[in-house]
């Protein structure tokens, strides 16, 4: 999907914030007002229309960063270090990390074929 809206290959397997340049993460996220401003880049050309719903906390079940950022879990799936997908209200791109706590309360997306 990030190749598809314009992230160079060079950047696919980084760390941090990838595809700035080419706003990659401003076409996944929505325009609708939950974003709090900036929104930056925001044009949800992909169809994507992802919100900023932040994560809920494994400890207590408090949600955080709710209108700041969309983090989605990312495969490959496993035990340990699994990879999440933030947008962030003041980025253009899509950052790439890890997650050492596997309990948290991230977005998920399905697709039907």
């Amino acid at each position: 999907m990030e190749t598809t809206l314009g992230m160079p290959a060079n950047e696919l397997l980084a760390a941090g914030y990838r595809g700035s340049d080419e706003n990659v993460g401003g076409k996944l996220k929505s325009t609708s007002p939950l974003w709090a401003e900036p929104n930056l880049g925001a044009t949800n050309e992909s169809n994507f229309n992802a919100l900023p719903a932040g994560y809920r906390r494994y400890q207590d079940g408090t949600f955080d960063f709710q209108n700041l950022y969309a983090i989605y879990w990312c495969g490959p799936f496993g035990p340990s270090d699994p990879n999440v997908r933030m947008l962030e209200e003041d980025q253009t791109g899509i950052q790439r990390t890890t997650t050492s706590t596997p309990k948290m309360g991230y977005c998920l997306r399905c697709v039907h074929d």
